[in-house]
């Protein structure tokens, strides 16, 4: 039986941006990019790629938990006695207004759990020794023994809490800014992204941050707006958030005051138009994740002026990275998928615990530029110990099971056929593969790879000029692999000629 060939064309279509990390100009960088959170929230992959938007001044800053997380922030700004405000971080409606307030007056932000005070907290409150302690909410976010802890240990402690999000807002800012303010910022107190993105503005513009409901403007967040006399009002978000009614209102409680939306399509989007407000020399950007509020209410707590740039889910979008460059003054590509590819098989087999046991091992995967990737070299053998089991492979042109050692991890041949056609599709550099000695119909004609230990290996480059990230996923009965790194403009495609068939193999 012949074993199929590959016989495959790949055109490639290259542009000829900047190298990476270049710039226009000749400028000498030095602003850091400081990613708040662990790797389950920013994956290595955008850590290893921001690393090129600033010229190797990309550190995280992460704990156990985002307790530890919080401290280990808090340590970015050098506050030393004054106001702690203390919120709950498992809740994030009194801890927006009270992070603005933290970063904007220079007071600190510690968060607690409803029930104790973290280690990590208490560390940071010694550390700091504050003159007094502000509990952000009432009881039902943080209970009492919390403030008996705090109390016995610093003494002067006190609590701001209303009968909801909006009037605690309010009470946070009349504590704050007792004589007024030139500016207010007003954001949706149903979600957090837009308020977090506007800490730093908080800091920019010395303003109290007031919490509205998405059609009406809260009497306590009108209230406090009449007190504090504002010249200007600015709303964070679009009309979904904070709809023409609540603009209307703030100018009748504010006639005088100057009213300005921040706001674009996307939180991204918004984010940047908060951005474009700050000064353009930032000592730092910090990076946090866009879905999910702990890490980023410890960075906006003490972001200063410096901005905010939110992290989505695949990592680092257009309006993202064009943040970052605006900040380092460096080329700083967003993160595409370049390529992906989905297999399919039956479920509850006992090759399917191998398939998925080697997606986790590969998932997550960062291969930098010029760095060759290997599936034996980065997983090593598939052992019982590693929990693999026996499946069906094929040996010596025959498909056995289940007493040779190569049975170990049968089945993890579907992985590799599943990664190679994302990197044939990404049109990445094939450095090294073999198809099956068997053709399979589960596979495409022509475009598939074995895996046993240690060879056949299935091995690529990355000749991009950016990292990649290998994205491994799967169902009951399907193995998805994406491939993300930068687009540098290349294209593919190709042609399949010949046949093959499971009994007499082929030419491809």
């Amino acid at each position: 039986m012949r074993k199929p060939v590959l016989s495959v064309v790949l055109l490639w279509s290259l542009l000829l941006p900047l190298p990476a990390g270049a710039t226009e100009g000749d400028t000498d960088a030095n602003v850091e990019v400081i990613v708040v959170g662990g790797e389950k929230v920013i994956s290595e992959g955008v850590v290893d790629h921001l690393q090129m938007c600033s010229n190797d001044l990309t550190q995280r800053i992460a704990g156990s938990n985002r307790y530890t997380t919080a401290s280990s922030v808090a340590k970015l700004v050098d506050v030393s006695g004054g106001t702690a405000y203390v919120a709950s971080g498992e809740q994030f409606p009194d801890a927006l207004a009270a992070g603005a307030a933290a970063n904007a007056t220079g007071a600190s932000l510690i968060l607690v759990a409803k029930t104790f005070v973290p280690s990590s907290s208490l560390g940071t409150l010694d550390r700091i020794d504050p003159d007094r302690i502000v509990i952000v909410g009432g009881t039902a976010a943080i209970g009492s023994a919390v403030e008996d802890t705090l109390r016995a240990r610093y003494g002067n402690v006190t609590r701001i809490a209303g009968p909801n999000r909006y009037v605690t807002a309010a009470s946070i800012s009349r504590d704050a800014y007792p004589g007024g303010s030139d500016a207010v910022i007003i954001a949706t107190g149903s979600g957090y992204v837009d308020a977090l993105a506007s800490t730093p503005l908080a800091a920019q513009l010395e303003a109290p941050l007031l919490l509205t409901e998405p059609s009406r403007l809260p009497g306590a967040a009108a209230g406090e707006l009449a007190r504090l006399k504002p010249a200007e009002v600015f709303i964070i978000g679009g009309t979904a958030v904070a709809d023409a009614a609540v603009e209307q209102a703030i100018a009748a409680t504010v006639p005088g005051s100057t009213v300005t939306r921040l706001a674009g399509p996307n939180r991204y989007a918004t984010a940047r138009a908060i951005v474009d407000l700050l000064p353009q020399n930032p000592e730092r950007v910090l990076a946090v994740t866009s879905t999910d509020f702990p890490d980023a209410l410890a960075a906006g707590a003490v972001s200063g002026t410096n901005p905010l740039v939110l992290i989505d889910e695949v990592g680092l979008n257009a309006v993202s990275a064009g943040m970052i460059e605006s900040a380092t003054a460096i080329q700083c590509e967003p993160i595409v998928k370049l390529g992906s590819f989905t297999t399919y098989h039956a479920p509850g087999e006992p090759r399917v615990t191998n398939i998925h046991l080697i997606a986790d091992d590969v998932d997550g995967a960062v291969v930098l530029p010029d760095q060759i990737f290997s599936i034996n070299e980065h997983t090593g053998q598939r052992t019982e110990a590693d929990g693999y089991v026996a499946a069906g492979a094929i040996i010596g042109g025959v498909i056995v099971c289940c007493d040779h050692p190569a049975n170990i991890g049968g089945g993890t041949s579907q992985f590799a056929t599943t990664l190679y056609n994302a990197i044939f599709y990404a049109a990445l550099e094939d450095v090294y593969h073999r198809p099956h000695s068997i053709y399979f119909t589960r596979y495409p004609l022509g475009v598939e790879a074995t895996l046993n230990w240690t060879s056949p290996d299935m091995k690529f480059r990355n000749d991009t000029t950016w990292p990649v990230t290998i994205d491994a996923s799967y169902t009951s009965e399907s193995i998805t692999v994406d491939i993300w790194g930068a687009d540098d403009g290349r294209t593919m495609s190709h042609t399949v000629t010949g046949s093959a068939t499971t009994s007499a193999g082929g030419e491809v």
